[in-house]
């Protein structure tokens, strides 16, 4: 009877031993798939930085709507997206900074067009089948969008809308996180560099 107990006390001994493994290991990949995000949160937020950085030594706001459109899909996962800003008549919206191989929106839409602009917050459409689906959007089969309003200053600047294949729904969620911290800190830059080249035709006239 002694000896069946202890094989049964070391039994259970190495049950536990072997969850307390299981547990372990479980806790380490944990850890190590947080840290993987918050590295790749800190150089996402060290890309926009820098992105912010070289926006505010643009001379002109053309000039940086280039910077945006070559530095942008590098910031972003996505498969397309567009920069489009309100035109100065504010019935108009237009793409400013475009790339992708597939368009993520018309060229030029009315703002009643965009969700986004009509709620004022960003709005996400999966797929095609959506019943509110802007009809900016190109009507493209497997895709999800992404519009974000630029609001700076009480001013709706425009759109940052985005196109990517249908995937999992943590990827869906890490583009919204990105495009809502992009878009925020975009919309400031944007804002900042229209009023300089306000205030500087203003001198120019003067």
């Amino acid at each position: 009877l002694g000896v069946i107990r202890d094989m049964t006390h070391w039994k259970r001994l190495e049950e536990k031993t072997q969850r307390d493994i299981v547990k372990r290991k479980h806790i380490e990949g944990t850890l190590q798939k947080e840290q993987r995000r918050l590295q790749a949160m800190l150089a996402e937020s060290s890309q926009v930085s820098e992105l912010l950085d070289i926006l505010q030594s643009c001379q002109t706001i053309k000039e940086a709507y280039r910077i945006i459109e070559t530095t942008l899909p590098s910031i972003l996962s996505c498969h397309a997206g567009a920069l489009c800003i309100t035109s100065d008549s504010r019935d108009l919206i237009e793409g400013v900074a475009v790339w992708g191989e597939t368009a993520a929106t018309r060229n030029a839409f009315r703002p009643e067009d965009c969700w986004a602009l009509q709620r004022g917050k960003m709005h996400q459409a999966g797929g095609n089948e959506s019943p509110a689906l802007c009809t900016h959007i190109p009507n493209i089969e497997g895709f999800d969008h992404l519009c974000v309003p630029l609001v700076a200053q009480g001013e709706t600047l425009g759109i940052l809308t985005l196109a990517d294949p249908i995937r999992t729904e943590k990827h869906r969620n890490d583009l919204e996180r990105q495009a809502k911290v992009v878009g925020k800190r975009l919309a400031l830059a944007l804002a900042n560099l229209r009023w300089r080249d306000i205030l500087r035709n203003r001198s120019l006239r003067d």
